[in-house]
């Protein structure tokens, strides 16, 4: 994506003008994490740019970027909830009480260190978990989406297990 001078300065007011708004629309799904609200607004006008040769009435693109914005939020909530669904098929267990601020504290970090290590698997591994766990595909499914054989993805889905396992990660198999 290039944008040229007209439209970088076009973009720019734009942003001026609804980050605030729009940084005001992440923060009300954020649960008071700012940096996570920050991350959102950034998504939400890298999108801009991306359309902003498409839209017609820029002087009143609130609303879009209102849309972009709830619409964004709520894939990511999607996301971190299917993270959430697989970090506990992972035998993460804690002594601390689960309404405490520390659990929170402690299931964020192991919801992030889970993250990073998804990210060192390789992509068809990482695509089969993804799907299963995530998505809440069967591997049947997984396999016809990613044009697998069901035999394979069953031997991805092992061999991603086994390198998250040697990460120090166990999955659950409740």
């Amino acid at each position: 994506m290039v944008l040229d001078d007209s439209q970088r300065r076009r973009l720019d007011d734009l942003f001026r003008k609804h980050h605030q708004e729009v940084f005001q629309v992440c923060l009300s799904f954020a649960a008071r994490d700012r940096e996570w609200a920050m991350d959102r607004v950034q998504e939400v006008f890298v999108k801009l740019a991306q359309n902003l040769g498409r839209l017609t009435d820029l002087d009143d693109i609130g609303g879009w970027l209102y849309r972009v914005a709830v619409n964004n939020c709520l894939m990511e909530l999607r996301r971190r909830r299917g993270l959430f669904y697989f970090l506990e098929r992972f035998q993460v267990t804690s002594d601390i009480h689960p309404s405490s601020a520390e659990h929170h504290l402690r299931t964020a970090r192991d919801v992030l260190a889970l993250e990073q290590a998804l990210t060192t698997l390789p992509p068809l591994e990482r695509s089969v978990l993804t799907l299963v766990y995530l998505q809440g595909k069967e591997q049947t499914e997984a396999a016809q989406l990613l044009n697998l054989s069901k035999g394979y993805v069953s031997k991805l889905h092992k061999r991603a297990l086994a390198l998250l396992a040697a990460q120090e990660w166990e999955v659950s198999h409740a």
